[in-house]
């Protein structure tokens, strides 16, 4: 079976998204990578209008023998007159002999290889016409509601208060796998009385596809640059409010985002609520730790196939600002942990004193790269680069 990357080069959400930069190699490679390691796929064919975007998917490991034209690449054309397309003219002038394939968006990096090989396995076991991945919706879909011009609530379904748990679940596309049969999709159709569903859990189901407000990419993307596995079993020193939060930003920022998941902290705030979180202390320390509503549970878990990482790697050293400078010439990104010290924090600042030895730690610390993803190719370049400065 083939793999089709779809990957214009004119999105208006995130510009470029395709080719974003996400630990030092572009965005559409983790897709490309992950579909030339399955088992289930012989090629790997990204579809694109732009040059750019085809020389790094070559580069990958993809090929690319022809580029769409610019009509089958812009917001208003569909994605399905695309997919007929490739197929046709792979059939019709490579040789092709295509009856069904698999699309993979470049957008939904945190798809593993194990997710699109089980997606195809059942598409082959069931002899489905599709089969399509879905993700559990955080609410019943019968909340949903259209809201006029003026503000106001228009129904989509039924309006009958029950509680959450009297619903039954319902579950949504997240646009990282679809398997077709090409016949389907010449019809222009997904989904017929033979297709079916393969279900992600949220914590693989991040698609990048906008800038957070004030810049930079959607906050779902921070999982995966930091790391997305946590273990689940916790231990809270302290519970703490949203305000809590809010307040000490800056003081626990480093610490949230090491121990809980990886997800940003303008994200964990819109995930927690004043009845969820309760004040334990009034004088936390840094240490303290939350407690999630039940719901956002699958968000801290350790994949079965994934094993422990560091959460940083860091160096001390005499003159970080060229240190720095020349690891970035060679597009390796690093990291300062923490340049403010803890002393000198709102909540506690007076009342500590000072601390010669953090504060001269403080300006010559620096973290390298260090996430589940790296390889030994990149731990070794990395060596290389330093040992070099």
């Amino acid at each position: 079976m083939i793999a089709i990357i779809p990957a214009r080069g004119g999105s208006k959400g995130l510009a470029d998204k395709n080719v974003k930069d996400l630990l030092g190699k572009p965005m559409i490679a983790y897709t490309i990578e992950a579909a030339v390691k399955s088992k289930n796929i012989s090629e790997v064919i990204v579809s694109t209008d732009d040059q750019e975007i085809a020389n790094i998917a070559v580069e990958a490991g993809a090929k690319c023998p022809f580029l769409r034209p610019k009509e089958l690449a812009s917001d208003n054309a569909m994605a399905v007159d695309n997919y007929i397309y490739t197929i046709e003219r792979l059939n019709t002038e490579y040789g092709y002999k295509i009856d069904s394939f698999v699309v993979l968006q470049p957008t939904s990096p945190l798809r593993s290889v194990e997710d699109i090989d089980a997606a195809i396995s059942l598409f082959l076991d069931k002899n489905a016409d599709s089969v399509v991945s879905y993700v559990e919706e955080s609410h019943p879909v019968t909340w949903h509601k259209h809201i006029d011009e003026y503000g106001r609530f228009e129904n989509i379904f039924e309006d009958i208060l029950a509680n959450r748990q009297d619903n039954r679940k319902s579950y949504y596309p997240n646009g990282a796998i679809m398997v077709f049969k090409y016949d389907l999709v010449k019809s222009k159709q997904y989904y017929s009385a033979d297709s079916y569903a393969y279900i992600m859990p949220k914590s693989r189901s991040v698609d990048i596809d906008y800038k957070r407000p004030g810049g930079g990419f959607d906050p779902g993307m921070t999982a995966f640059v930091i790391g997305r596995t946590v273990n689940r079993d916790l231990e809270f020193d302290s519970i703490l409010t949203k305000f809590d939060l809010i307040f000490h930003q800056h003081f626990i920022y480093n610490t949230l985002i090491h121990k809980i998941s990886g997800i940003s902290f303008n994200e964990f705030l819109h995930k927690i609520s004043e009845t969820n979180v309760k004040h334990l202390n009034e004088h936390f320390y840094p240490q303290s730790w939350f407690l999630i509503d039940q719901e956002y549970s699958d968000l801290f878990f350790v994949e079965e196939f994934n094993t422990s990482v560091y959460a940083q790697y860091t160096l001390q050293v005499e003159n970080r600002d060229k240190f720095q400078a020349i690891l970035q010439e060679k597009g390796i990104p690093t990291a300062v942990h923490y340049p403010i010290l803890l002393n000198d924090q709102p909540a506690i600042s007076g009342d500590s004193g000072e601390m010669p030895v953090a504060a001269s730690l403080a300006q010559r610390v620096v973290s390298l790269p260090m996430h589940p993803f790296m390889t030994r190719e990149d731990v070794e370049r990395i060596a290389k680069v330093i040992n070099n400065v």
